[in-house]
C-alpha cells in the first residue's frame, strides 16, 4: 500500500469558485476545488501541510507518516461566521428599499442601524484578510473518516 495524504474539502459558499493550493513541505502539490478530495503520495516520514488561498492560508499541520499509511486531512474556510454576517450586510443594505416597497416610512436612525449591521462585518472580513490571514482557512485530520 502506497505511503499518502488524503485531503478533502468541505462544499461551502464562500470560496466556491476558487481553488484551495495544496502545500506539502513548502511545495505546491496540487489543488483542492469546492467539495473535492485530493490523494498525494509521499515517502513516509514527517512532512508539513498547508493549503493556501490568494495570501491566505490554513495553519501549518505537521504529520508523522509511517510506511504504507493513508493520513486523512480535511480542509475548509475558517470564516465561521461569515453566511450569517453576508445574511446581515446583504439586508442591510436592502432595507430601505424594502421597507419603500412595503409602503413602510423610513425611520430616521435607519442610516445608524445599517452602519452598526455592516462595520462589524466588514471589520470581520478584514481581521481574516490581514491579521489573521494564517487562519483563513483550516487544515486538521479528519477524525470522523469512514477509512480511517
Amino acid at each position: 500500500m502506497a505511503t499518502k495524504i488524503i485531503i478533502s474539502r468541505k462544499s461551502e459558499w464562500v470560496n466556491r469558485r476558487r481553488s484551495y493550493k495544496v502545500f506539502i513541505d513548502g511545495k505546491e502539490v496540487g489543488k483542492l476545488d469546492n467539495g473535492g478530495s485530493e490523494e498525494f503520495l509521499i515517502e513516509p516520514g514527517l512532512h508539513k501541510v498547508q493549503c493556501k488561498i490568494n495570501w491566505c492560508s490554513s495553519p501549518e499541520l505537521e504529520l508523522e507518516v509511517k510506511e504504507g499509511e493513508a493520513k486523512f486531512l480535511k480542509t475548509g474556510s475558517g470564516l465561521k461566521l461569515y453566511t450569517a454576517g453576508y445574511i446581515l450586510f446583504i439586508l442591510s443594505l436592502l432595507s430601505a428599499p424594502l421597507l419603500k416597497l412595503a409602503g413602510i416610512p423610513r425611520p430616521e436612525n435607519l442610516s445608524i442601524i445599517q452602519l452598526i449591521v455592516m462595520i462589524p462585518f466588514v471589520l470581520y472580513l478584514l481581521y481574516y484578510l490581514t491579521i489573521a490571514k494564517k487562519q483563513y482557512a483550516f487544515l486538521r485530520e479528519d477524525k470522523e473518516n469512514f477509512f480511517n
